[in-house]
């Protein structure tokens, strides 16, 4: 699910700030927007949409875990698009 999400994120919006590589890579995916001013909002909209993140220091921390489906981290990218 971490590289579902990382092989998906829409880089144009979004800064992937957690390691990408498999020696650092962690379980947790931690993003934000290229305007960090918009990651509250952000935040707020998905909790909204029944997706479980943490607003974490400013920035959007993903926790996908093996009772997340593949359905519910398109939910989240799809969400992450529109804004």
């Amino acid at each position: 699910m971490v590289n579902y999400i990382i092989d998906n994120l829409d880089y144009g919006k979004y800064k992937l700030l957690s390691p990408q590589n498999n020696s650092n890579q962690s379980t947790l995916v931690v993003i934000s927007h290229r305007d960090q001013n918009m990651n509250k909002n952000i935040y707020d909209l998905l909790k909204s949409n029944g997706v479980d993140i943490v607003l974490r220091e400013g920035n959007l921390r993903i926790s996908p875990h093996i009772f997340n489906q593949k359905s519910d981290i398109e939910k989240l990218l799809e969400l992450l698009k529109s804004i």
